[in-house]
């Protein structure tokens, strides 16, 4: 398979962003038996090419030719993350009927109306509105007024949840706020359109209408809207130092921190006097660290390529709050500089995840080259893509045991609960000859695992990452250095 790749390559030349694997592989000889180990590679999982520069003073090089190591990442399937993905799918539905149920008087609606939504909800056919419902009988409630009207609403226990969601919501709206200050600080000119962020408002825990509502304004001494190409532009107003210090270096802050507790206090128990505190840390530890790869579990890499991988790591890191006009995307330095800013874009996320796609969006915001899904494969030490559903979405490793976050915020909390009440199910679901308010008959071909229903308001910058590609996943392109 790598030597037909190889072969490949070699008569199609540098693969271009925009043209999709599958044409390269059917313009090579052997086109069938190329199909048939694709998709043999797409079951088992699928290979990220990840080539580091090795610094002219680690090596002499002649003619002063740069050096390009290869090391070949298989994507290894991490079945618990995936079923947090999975387990999911029931509970975006229940919040699209939700999301449409608030924003009606008195949040009741008739199914009539709720109808007229069909597409939204993932209805085709023949499927009806009632039985939709009835299947979180927990959540919604059906009701009939007068002889045919039939209506809905919010159980006793889910509309009191939703009250508190809205209180909570507004009691950690500083926290909103800052990563919203944090992200703009990240992005290359203090500003991003406010399109974009619109697609990881949830994520970053902003109010759905933070844009139209008295959100922005109420903060003005930190944001300012402006214009662009997108439409309203939102500006940084003020820079803070304190906010540009990544969860990776208080990570770090914290082992120092818990490393001079331990030298005190062997210290104290060797009957050593500790003159400084600062001479803890100009010690030689006691705990020597060796050069490891926190890569996940299962995950097989070749001796030479972990070296390679360790060699990655010892490239300059940029901080993702540092100026980056002029870094080259082509440049490994560059790749190093955006694995740093999506580490800190899922640490700013309640759930330590986000869609792929979503990312793509702020390409030219953070500096990203144009295959990002190739370069979140090839660093599976720091994050993992899971393929299920209609999009891509990606973890951050460090935040989850097993398929659990090891630190939940209030927004994820709230969540949970409402998950709970989904997962209450009593299957109270009515036949095909039941009567039903419902008035459209279409044929609706939706998929609910589509959480994002902006995206068809991204504009001409972001259609094409809208629409799931995982055909293009297999095999990274080779990029040369």
């Amino acid at each position: 398979m790598a030597m037909a790749l190889r072969a490949s390559m070699a008569v199609g030349g540098r693969f271009s962003s925009d043209r999709s694997l599958s044409s390269n592989f059917v313009s090579a000889p052997g086109a069938a038996a190329e199909s048939v180990a694709l998709g043999r590679q797409l079951f088992l999982g699928c290979t990220q090419s990840l080539r580091c520069f090795v610094p002219p003073n680690c090596r002499s090089v002649p003619n002063g030719k740069r050096l390009l190591t290869t090391a070949v990442i298989k994507r290894q399937k991490d079945y618990k993350l995936d079923a947090v993905i999975q387990g999911e799918k029931k509970l975006k539905r229940v919040q699209k009927i939700k999301d449409i149920l608030v924003k009606q008087p008195g949040q009741v609606m008739s199914l009539r109306d709720l109808g007229k939504f069909r597409r939204q909800l993932g209805l085709d056919g023949k499927k009806k509105v009632i039985a939709l419902l009835r299947k979180f009988p927990a959540v919604f409630e059906v009701y009939e007024e007068g002889c045919t009207a039939k209506y809905f609403r919010f159980t006793p226990v889910a509309k009191k949840q939703y009250r508190e969601e809205a209180r909570l919501k507004k009691e950690v709206e500083d926290v909103a706020v800052t990563r919203l200050r944090k992200l703009l600080m990240m992005s290359v000119d203090k500003s991003i359109a406010i399109q974009k962020i619109k697609h990881i408002r949830r994520d970053l825990g902003l109010p759905d209408d933070f844009d139209k509502s008295d959100f922005l304004s109420r903060h003005s001494q930190y944001f300012k809207v402006g214009t662009c190409a997108l439409g309203p532009l939102l500006i940084l107003e003020e820079w803070d130092p304190a906010l540009a210090v990544t969860a990776l270096e208080k990570a770090a802050q914290e082992k120092v921190r818990a490393r001079q507790e331990l030298e005190e206090e062997l210290a104290r128990s060797l009957g050593e006097e500790i003159e400084e505190e600062e001479s803890l840390l100009a010690r030689t530890p006691r705990f020597q660290s060796k050069k490891t790869l926190n890569l996940p579990k299962g995950q097989q890499v070749k001796k030479a390529d972990r070296l390679r991988l360790l060699k990655f790591q010892e490239l300059p890191s940029i901080s993702p709050y540092a100026d980056k006009t002029d870094l080259d995307r082509a440049s490994p330095v560059a790749e190093k500089a955006a694995v740093l800013v999506v580490h800190e874009l899922l640490s700013l996320t309640s759930e330590k995840k986000i869609l792929v796609d979503h990312l793509t969006h702020f390409r030219s915001d953070f500096k990203f080259s144009q295959r990002i899904r190739s370069m979140l494969i090839r660093h599976p030490e720091y994050f993992y893509v899971s393929l299920k559903g209609t999009r891509d979405s990606v973890f951050l490793r460090e935040a989850y045991q097993d398929s659990e976050l090891k630190e939940k915020d209030v927004l994820v909390l709230l969540k949970e609960r409402l998950l709970e009440l989904v997962k209450n199910e009593k299957l109270d679901e009515v036949s095909d000859g039941d009567e039903d308010d419902d008035d459209e008959v279409g044929d609706d071909n939706w998929d609910d695992d589509d959480d994002d229903d902006d995206d068809n308001l991204v504009g001409v910058a972001g259609m094409a990452s809208v629409q799931p590609q995982k055909w293009q996943v297999p095999t990274a392109p080779k990029e040369r250095w």
